[in-house]
């Protein structure tokens, strides 16, 4: 009877302890918080457990099944460094410690969870090449797609008219379009973001660099009895000039330049295409304009093209 009443005992302990180990889990979700961040390190905080007789030792953080950081038994907050920009991770905060009851047993505590959170770095940013546009000539649509970064929950895309913004897009991950008229010149950009869902908050990266297309006005004709096409070119305000380019294969592969034609104060410009046309065959026709950007011209990121069969 003594040894299985001395049993009952060490049992009930035992179930008392755990008891008090799932007791300081359950409340793991209210613990930690996410404080802050940079391009390449975050900040955590943390509530110190306040029960009774419990010393802590020390603190240890992971994330990802790691152990990235162990702090001193003062400390409620730590940084983590070394991380890459983009970063997204669950940290988790365990602590080791004393337990003393008042029957004056003491007891180590390993690694008992206080709680965990998301946290970031800063998103990452979306280079110049990661993003571009295309149109739909017929609808006079233009869309922005981007390649978004790892671990970014979607990306933001914004376009103006001149001064005027015409596309101000949010929680889209894929793509986004807006209404373009022809002879305008367009400027585009996006950002990434992380919607961080342990506090509800998002966080956005930097706009990737300004990019400009423009989509003139144009046509072409090639008759029976004349050598080549006639093509018709509309002014677009902004633009220095286009390079008119044509290829056998659709895709825009293959381009070999044909006429570069400079945009003055004229309202249309009317040349005649031979180089570099085949005739007897379907040639796609591509007018690329350049824009002007302060001291530079850079190359449209968007174009019209056309398909045409060349008869001499």
């Amino acid at each position: 009877m003594r040894k299985c009443s001395k049993l009952s005992i060490i049992c009930l302990l035992a179930a008392f302890i755990m008891f008090i180990a799932f007791h300081t889990d359950s409340k793991a979700a209210s613990q930690v918080s996410f404080t802050s961040y940079t391009d390449n390190s975050i900040t955590i905080s943390w509530v110190k457990p306040s029960e009774s007789g419990l010393t802590i030792q020390n603190y240890t953080i992971e994330t990802g099944g790691k152990v990235v950081s162990q702090v001193s038994g003062t400390q409620t907050s730590a940084t983590i460094g070394g991380l890459p920009k983009g970063w997204t991770g669950y940290v988790r905060v365990y602590y080791n410690g004393l337990k003393t009851y008042s029957s004056g047993s003491v007891y180590q505590l390993s690694n008992y969870i206080i709680g965990g959170v998301y946290a970031n770095t800063t998103p990452e940013t979306i280079s110049e090449n990661n993003v571009g546009v295309g149109a739909y000539f017929s609808l006079k649509k233009a869309y922005i797609q981007a390649n978004i970064p790892t671990n970014a929950t979607g990306v933001q895309y914004e376009a103006y008219k001149g001064k005027k913004r015409v596309l101000n897009s949010t929680n889209y991950s894929v793509s986004d379009n807006f209404k373009f008229v022809n002879n305008a010149v367009y400027k585009y950009r996006a950002r990434s973001y992380y919607k961080n869902s342990s506090n509800n908050v998002t966080y956005y990266g930097a706009w990737s660099p300004f990019k400009y297309f423009a989509v003139p006005k144009a046509s072409a004709v090639a008759k029976y009895n004349k050598k080549g096409a006639t093509l018709t070119v509309y002014r677009t305000p902004g633009v220095k000039y286009y390079k008119v380019y044509v290829t056998t294969k659709s895709g825009g592969t293959g381009l070999k330049l044909s006429k570069t034609i400079k945009v003055t104060s004229k309202k249309k410009y009317k040349v005649q295409l031979t180089k570099k046309l085949k005739k007897k065959k379907i040639n796609y026709i591509h007018i690329i304009p350049y824009i002007k950007v302060g001291s530079k011209v850079v190359k449209s990121s968007g174009w019209p093209y056309m398909s045409l069969y060349i008869y001499k």
